[in-house]
């Protein structure tokens, strides 16, 4: 890709004072797709977009996966969750649905319980607040109020 540096355009203020202002280039975006690993033991496989050959975001679907491989997969907008989040966690259990801007569950999603029970709901804060749905195994509803421990955290 070919580099049009050193373009500038004029702009002027309400004061007639012109400013020089770089021009932002299409070419400064390059998207791919690859595998990454992180320091922490991480890892990232998917699509990317390296902005102004300095930072590099996961941009389009790929899969995120953590050193206690939990794996996170989902379209991604510049390093963040935009839709269509599945985690699956190590140790069998599953998330389907939306991350809050501090990356914990909300709005409508299901949580898929190692032995194949379902909670559907809508959450906030990584805990289930509305609209119920609990079924087990074959799909069949529990009525009863039920208990569950989630990341340490009691809920019912």
């Amino acid at each position: 890709m070919s580099k049009k540096s050193g373009k500038t355009s004029k702009l002027k203020n309400k004061g007639n004072k012109t400013a020089t202002v770089p021009k932002i280039l299409e070419d400064a975006i390059r998207r791919g797709e690859g595998k990454f690993s992180f320091a922490n033991g991480d890892s990232y496989e998917g699509e990317y977009v390296i902005v102004n050959d300095m930072e590099i975001y996961r941009d389009g679907y790929g899969v995120y996966k953590t050193s206690d491989q939990d794996e996170y997969r989902a379209v991604w907008d510049r390093d963040r969750v935009a839709s269509n989040l599945r985690i699956v966690y190590s140790n069998g259990a599953e998330y389907n649905g939306d991350l809050d801007e501090n990356e914990a569950m909300s709005g409508e999603g299901s949580y898929v319980f190692p032995d194949g029970t379902v909670l559907r709901a809508k959450w906030q804060d990584n805990v289930p607040v509305a609209d119920y749905s609990y079924t087990n195994e074959y799909r069949l509803p529990i009525e009863e109020r039920f208990w569950v421990k989630m990341g340490g955290r009691k809920l019912g």
